[in-house]
């Protein structure tokens, strides 16, 4: 989901199952939602709600990478950041700069 009234297609879900969902995580209170099993990675918002989809090991498919997603939590913030596998640096850091 990149917006709420998206329209239709093979990789989100149908719009009114969405919006029953997304009005359920504002009602309680969820920031994140993390998923995964998309070919490629995917960000979407709707408010204060961020939608992340974690985005694939093998198999990158629609200009996807390779790759694996770091999500810190610390303090009560939520910081992530997606690691192309061509990409990482010589030392990982786990916290996103």
């Amino acid at each position: 989901m990149k917006s709420l009234d998206e329209p239709d297609a093979y990789h989100n879900i149908p719009r009114p199952i969405r919006e029953r969902y997304v009005k359920l995580l504002h009602e309680y209170g969820v920031q994140q939602v993390f998923a995964g099993h998309l070919h490629h990675t995917a960000e979407g918002r709707d408010g204060d709600l961020e939608v992340i989809s974690a985005g694939p090991v093998g198999m990158p498919l629609d200009g996807g990478k390779s790759g694996f997603r770091i999500v810190t939590v610390s303090e009560g913030k939520v910081t992530h950041k997606f690691w192309d596998f061509g990409e990482l640096p010589e030392k990982l850091q786990t916290t996103p700069q």
